[in-house]
């Protein structure tokens, strides 16, 4: 299995909110996602892996664009700036068809502006 939720099938969650938890399972119909293969999701090499995120912050349709979005849902939904999955996933989606996903990929590599790397920053992005 995978260490993320996944859209090639069901995930399994658990969530603590106020010292309780609760066990739930989503799949990617549930938060608007088309499902996906591990196959298709497989990663490369870091060079087709940073192609990849690049195609996918650009907005490129496809399986990783919607595993992507799925996960990054989650982190908006767990860090508080969603009220439910769903909700995070639709933030996620904004973010990426507006382009602001992807300019903070270019001035984190310095892609944007034509210069250095901010410090810190994965290389090869």
């Amino acid at each position: 299995g995978l260490d993320e939720l996944t859209t090639h099938g069901r995930s399994r969650v658990i969530e603590v909110r106020d010292g309780r938890t609760s066990e739930w399972f989503v799949e990617a119909a549930d938060v608007g996602l088309e499902a996906g293969s591990l196959e298709e999701i497989a990663g490369g090499d870091p060079a087709d892996n940073a192609k990849v995120a690049r195609a996918v912050l650009a907005g490129e349709p496809g399986p990783h664009r919607e595993i992507a979005l799925l996960n990054a849902g989650a982190a908006i939904f767990v860090g508080g700036g969603a009220d439910d999955l769903g909700g995070g996933v639709e933030a996620a989606r904004s973010a990426v068809d507006s382009g602001a996903a992807g300019r903070v990929l270019d001035q984190l590599t310095g892609a944007g502006a034509g210069g250095d790397p901010a410090p810190g920053a994965p290389h090869g992005l």
